[in-house]
This record gives C-alpha cells, sequence and structure tokens, in this order.
C-alpha cells in the first residue's frame, strides 16, 4: 500500500450520488457552504457551464469534466455565457435520482452531482486544492476514469435493482480515481502531496 492508499483508507471517503441536473438556456444556480467533512462535487455528462467561487475564481466545466470542491465551499453553477440572477430547479422524482430541471426535458447540460463525506481532520483532504478540476476525456486520464464515469452515468439512467448501492460505491471509487487523475494531469511541487 503506498501512502496515497494509506492517506485516502484514513480519510474513510464515503461517496453520494445526489441528483441529476439538465439545464437549458441562461441559468445559475447558487450552493451554500457544506458542513465540515464533506467535498462537493460535479460531473459533467454534457454541455458546458461555469462554475464561479467566492474569491471570484471562474472555472469553465465541459463534458467529461469533473469539479470537486474538497472543502465544500460555496459557489455558483452559470450557462456558459449567461449572467442571469440564481434560480430555483423544478424537481422531477421517479427514477434512482431526483432530476433538477431549468428549460425543457432537452436540457443543454446534462451532469451528476454529489458529495464525499470524509474525516474532519484527513491530511489528504487538506492537501488538495481548494478547486480540483480534472477531465476523464484528458489525453493522459486513466482509461478506469472514463469506463467509471459511463458506468455511473449507466446506472445513474437506469434505476435497476441494486442501483443505489452501486452509484454510492461507484461515487466512492470515483474520488480515488479524481485524486489519482489530479495527480497525472496536475503533479503537486510543494506540499504534502508532493512530498508523498
Amino acid at each position: 500500500m503506498n501512502a496515497i492508499d494509506k492517506l485516502i483508507q484514513l480519510a474513510g471517503v464515503r461517496g453520494n450520488l445526489d441528483l441529476r441536473c439538465q439545464f437549458q438556456g441562461d441559468w445559475a444556480l447558487e450552493h451554500e457552504q457544506e458542513s465540515a467533512g464533506v467535498a462537493s462535487y460535479h460531473l459533467v455528462l454534457a454541455g458546458t457551464c461555469r462554475a464561479v467561487l467566492p474569491d471570484g475564481q471562474t472555472v469553465t466545466l465541459q463534458a467529461g469534466d469533473i469539479l470537486l470542491l474538497p472543502a465544500g465551499q460555496p459557489h455558483t453553477l452559470r450557462s456558459a455565457g449567461g449572467e442571469s440572477a440564481p434560480s430555483r430547479p423544478r424537481v422531477t422524482r421517479g427514477g434512482l435520482l431526483p432530476v433538477h430541471r431549468i428549460g425543457n426535458e432537452t436540457g443543454e447540460l446534462d451532469m451528476l452531482c454529489g458529495r464525499f463525506l470524509y474525516q474532519r481532520d484527513s491530511l489528504l483532504l487538506g492537501a488538495l486544492p481548494e478547486c480540483l478540476k480534472v477531465s476523464s476525456n484528458y489525453p493522459q486520464a486513466t482509461e478506469q476514469l472514463s469506463a467509471l464515469v459511463g458506468l455511473l452515468r449507466a446506472e445513474a439512467d437506469g434505476n435497476q435493482v441494486g442501483a443505489r448501492f452501486l452509484v454510492d460505491a461507484l461515487s466512492s471509487a470515483l474520488f480515488a480515481l479524481v485524486v489519482r487523475a489530479h495527480l497525472q494531469q496536475s503533479p503537486p511541487t510543494v506540499g504534502t502531496l508532493a512530498l508523498l
């Protein structure tokens, strides 16, 4: 077991896939600060959007991108070119995940959203950047990450027997693959992760 494996184990990371978002047109959606020990993530399946962080930093997300906010900080998701005021989506239920919709049934943006729960004093989560973006389409991305994203999508779409357990278990595995992809795509040069 290497040092990163050990830190993931000590962090006690558990994944939850919470909802699906399908948005169209000009929209904005605010996300509040998560509790301590909760990291939020957004996985873009199709389309493009922007995440605006409290410091004003804007991160553009497109299909295949995964945004992880290790400290669960507040942020606003916005349509690619819009500046509209935050709105409240319609929530529909009936499948595995509640679907939040803005616009019509065929949204331009399709996204899975969830949370990672972890030990509050986790050295690993504390060492990650405040905003971490990786792409399953990155040239050096592992085949495992792309395959896992595809499996998460299929299970979220299917609502078959055992799907709830599977999407949460896959979400937990997603955390390890996101950390791996981050270390490959943006190798740290300083700090705890660089030392490890």
